[in-house]
């Protein structure tokens, strides 16, 4: 099943690739997958925490390392958000319509300077904006609490860097 799953998730390809190549129904794939990704969803908050599992000083002087030239202190994460495509779907079809008119999720992701995903929402149809994404996540409401807020409590001082999309 895991094998299958992994396969599935190497090559992007559609189902009746995998399922001719090992020879087991459609049916046996979709499961396979669904198990896998069901399970993978369990562990996310343990390994997709933001702001990382590095303290928050650390982050900001790596951050600041690759920045150095452009003096870019307080750097906590970069943010930016793509588009996933999918088949559209039988219910409330055009709110999945992207402005490139392609059926997708939109979804957002944050990484730290050495590019480890620390952020994920992958929850909004493709039509929603950006910045509309961030300002209802979390993590938005996390950061936008106070200024020099404690890092034990789990809320973070720091600027994330994004493009104008995301109006942070």
């Amino acid at each position: 099943m895991l094998c299958v799953a992994l396969r599935f998730f190497a090559n992007g390809s559609f189902l009746y690739n995998i399922r001719d190549a090992e020879h087991i129904s459609k049916a046996t794939v979709c499961r396979a997958v669904r198990k896998v990704c069901l399970a993978l969803k369990r562990f996310l908050q343990i390994f997709v925490l933001f702001p990382g599992h590095k303290p928050v000083r650390v982050i900001k002087e790596e951050f600041y390392r690759i920045c150095r030239s452009n003096s870019l202190p307080n750097v906590v994460g970069c943010i930016d958000c793509t588009h996933i495509p999918i088949i559209a779907p039988s219910e409330n079809e055009a709110d999945y319509v992207n402005r490139r008119s392609i059926h997708s999720i939109n979804v957002q992701i944050i990484c730290d300077a050495a590019h480890i995903i620390t952020n994920v929402e992958a929850k909004w149809p493709g039509s929603v904006h950006d910045s509309r994404m961030y300002r209802a996540s979390t993590l938005s409401n996390r950061l936008e609490r106070g200024n020099n807020v404690n890092f034990l409590t789990g809320e973070i001082d720091g600027f994330l860097l994004g493009d104008r999309g995301c109006t942070c």
